[in-house]
């Protein structure tokens, strides 16, 4: 039951359900799909890896994009597809370059992307789904660039603390550093199982 890929990376976005636009959802789709190509390779020591699975006991339309359990250690992993530029955040305000980062929602409406409590609130659920402390689960947020232009994240602070990876620049190896090798303890892997979508 472990040291396999559960679930299929950019699901819920092919459906266009968390997106802005079609655009937006290709894009972000196509995100996690880089950043799950990578992920999948550490499943060769025993790690299982998920993608997209449903946020446990909430009434918000969100997921979580990707889950890593290396032996009893558990990881959720956000992808993020954005313009390259300079990002930074002050005072809990993140910015693109000196504009804030902000973008337009299905309705309209301004949202902030990089400073939405998805992550930490997906921790939360997960340890009470688990059984575990919050504290033993570790955040990463995996970036790529939509073009060219570099990436920078050295002063972006979002909710959570999560590790702020740049995905051009994470390998395999470098992933299976960060996230561990160790076969996948089975009871997290069958908790983990029944969020699939």
């Amino acid at each position: 039951m472990t040291g396999r890929v559960y679930g299929r990376a950019g699901g819920s976005l092919e459906h266009g359900t968390f997106a802005a636009n079609a655009d937006v959802a290709k894009r972000g789709a196509d995100g996690e799909r880089r950043t799950a190509k990578i992920l999948d390779v550490l499943t060769r020591s025993g790690v299982a890896v998920f993608h997209d699975l449903n946020m446990p006991g909430t009434k918000y339309a969100a997921n979580v994009d990707h889950v890593i359990v290396s032996g009893n250690h558990v990881t959720i992993v956000d992808s993020k597809v954005w313009q390259g530029a300079f990002y930074w955040t002050l005072g809990g305000a993140t910015f693109r370059g000196l504009r804030r980062f902000s973008a337009r929602t299905r309705d309209g409406k301004v949202s902030y992307p990089a400073e939405k409590r998805t992550l930490p609130m997906a921790r939360d659920l997960l340890a009470e789904h688990l059984g575990i402390s919050p504290s033993k689960i570790r955040l990463a947020l995996i970036i790529w660039p939509t073009g060219p232009k570099p990436l920078s994240t050295v002063f972006f602070r979002p909710p959570g603390s999560p590790k702020v990876i740049n995905g051009q620049t994470l390998s395999a190896v470098e992933a299976g550093v960060r996230f561990g090798r160790k076969p996948a303890d089975p009871h997290l892997v069958s908790k983990l199982a029944t969020l699939l979508r």
